[in-house]
């Protein structure tokens, strides 16, 4: 039998990356899904995705949403495929909302 050193479980977008980073440092890795990948069941599904700089719900995640356009930023450099395309974004609230002001804060 073997053994692994990281066992995932959900292959979708971060499933994905943690068993592939793992990988990359040496680790052994095993992943499961319910679903055969690629499949139309996870938040990964759809044409378009969005990486916000600026983030009004938890201002905790902006770190690690610059982390993932690196991240991004490589596989379209390893890959040598167009598979971001850098756009700007509107977040439009009232004046003095509190999602407004979380997106200044985090910005």
């Amino acid at each position: 039998m073997k053994i692994y050193d990281v066992a995932v479980i959900g292959c979708g977008s971060v499933g994905s990356a943690v068993g592939y980073y793992a990988s990359l440092s040496g680790a052994s890795v095993i992943e499961f899904d319910r679903d055969l990948p690629p499949h139309q069941q996870g938040t990964h599904h759809g044409e378009t995705r969005i990486i916000r700089h600026a983030y009004a719900e938890v201002e905790k995640y902006v770190p690690l949403l610059l982390k993932a356009q690196t991240l991004w930023n490589e596989l379209a450099q390893l890959t040598n495929l167009p598979i971001f395309s850098q756009c700007g974004m509107v977040n439009i609230a009232p004046k003095h909302s509190v999602f407004l002001k979380n997106v200044l804060k985090s910005a």
